[in-house]
């Protein structure tokens, strides 16, 4: 009687693995990300034990080049192996992170609070003089549609014989301020 041994599958360590800790993408990121290779930094954001091999599958997918991974869709950045839709949005993020630090800082505003995102906006929403008045002798009312900060505005109804006396209401509230949304 023979005995057969089979063979073992072979152990294949990561590329991480058989780095030293110091040239480890994370290390590496943390003590100097200046000095980073494109796949390190990938690597740093991606994680996993096969980090690396995934971040050189997403260049050779993208054929090196940041800015059409940059555009690239979420979905095609997760059709990489190894990388899952998470973090593909995280990839993005990071990219979209790197595109706001070539901006100066005093041109993005800050909107903590709906006061905020009114101030921004008030300029635009401020009634202007332009519109087109619509009449129904019969009932003896007007109809103008006006320009809300050059977008089309909701009508108003103004009521009053042959506009004498004119009273300008929102149509949804009845209130007399022509002012209001």
């Amino acid at each position: 009687m023979q005995l057969q041994l089979k063979s073992l599958p072979t152990y294949t360590p990561t590329k991480l693995k058989t780095l030293p800790l110091r040239e480890q993408p994370a290390y590496r990121v943390a003590s100097n990300a200046l000095g980073c290779s494109l796949v390190e930094l990938l690597a740093a954001v991606v994680g996993g034990a096969q980090q690396i091999e995934v971040a050189e599958g997403l260049l050779a997918r993208f054929n090196g080049d940041v800015h059409r991974l940059y555009q690239a869709h979420v979905t095609e950045i997760a059709s990489v192996h190894g990388i899952g839709q998470q973090t593909a949005v995280r990839l993005k993020a990071a990219l979209a992170l790197g595109l706001r630090l070539q901006e100066p800082p005093g041109d993005r505003p800050v909107i903590n609070s709906p006061a905020d995102a009114a101030a921004l906006v008030q300029q635009e929403m401020l009634p202007s003089t332009t519109g087109v008045l619509e009449s129904d002798p019969a009932r003896h009312t007007q109809q103008t549609v006006g320009y809300l900060g050059g977008l089309p505005r909701q009508r108003e109804l103004i009521s009053g014989a042959h506009c004498g006396g004119v009273q300008a209401r929102h149509p949804a509230h009845g209130s007399g301020n022509p002012g209001l949304p």
